[in-house]
């Protein structure tokens, strides 16, 4: 019988830290967050910022003087009627650019991941309505390395659960899965945040709250 898998996938805002005084989130919130790209160009009027949008491309021209900060600019995003449908602008400082600012995308929208069921190595709660499940590490082969006193740690995903109450409820309910997944013809969702096909494997699963994938060891 071929090996079970796995799956979480997290409904999360892709981002974008456009310089160190301006983030831009993407308003969809899945893989089209991704594709989303932010510019800053030269060669608009001084102290003035003006903002133009050709497909998922958002450009932001700047003073002749270089004199637009992060401030100027996220507003001009938010007065862009199709900028703002693409994206979000937050300003944390009013530093004046120094210079133009390459093409850059947004990333980090809709992860998902998928390990088989036999890396599982345990779960447990880290807070009142906090679970880790934990997974052999996926770039580390099965736990494993060849780097010289490297150390494996586990690949994980935190779920956030309805209630504090809920911690055992929510381990039974994966217990289940896991242990039932022999005779099951497909393979096991735990949790899919989606916003056109969101799926549980128990109701007491708020949603995936983080997924981390180590990196492998030289």
């Amino acid at each position: 019988m071929r090996e079970k898998y796995v799956y979480f996938q997290q409904n999360a805002a892709a981002t974008l830290a456009v310089t160190g005084e301006l983030t831009v989130t993407a308003v969809d919130k899945t893989a089209k967050g991704n594709l989303v790209s932010v510019a800053i160009a030269d060669g608009g009027a001084e102290g003035a910022a003006t903002v133009s949008v050709s497909g998922n491309d958002i450009t932001v021209t700047q003073g002749t003087g270089n004199d637009v900060d992060a401030v100027n600019i996220a507003a001009a995003i938010t007065a862009s009627a199709d900028a703002s449908a693409l994206v979000t602008a937050a300003s944390s400082g009013s530093t004046d650019l120094t210079g133009p600012v390459s093409q850059a995308y947004l990333s980090g929208g809709e992860a998902g991941v998928s390990f088989p069921l036999s890396s599982f190595t345990g779960m447990h709660p880290t807070d009142d309505d906090d679970l880790v499940l934990y997974f052999k590490s996926m770039k580390n082969f099965d736990g494993t390395t060849s780097g010289g006193d490297e150390v494996v740690v586990s690949d994980s995903v935190k779920l956030k659960l309805t209630d504090g109450n809920s911690i055992r409820e929510t381990m039974d309910d994966i217990c289940k899965a896991f242990t039932s997944a022999r005779t099951r013809p497909f393979d096991i969702v735990i949790g899919d945040d989606r916003a056109d096909d969101v799926q549980k494997i128990s109701s007491f699963i708020s949603d995936v709250e983080s997924i981390v994938i180590n990196s492998e060891n030289d």
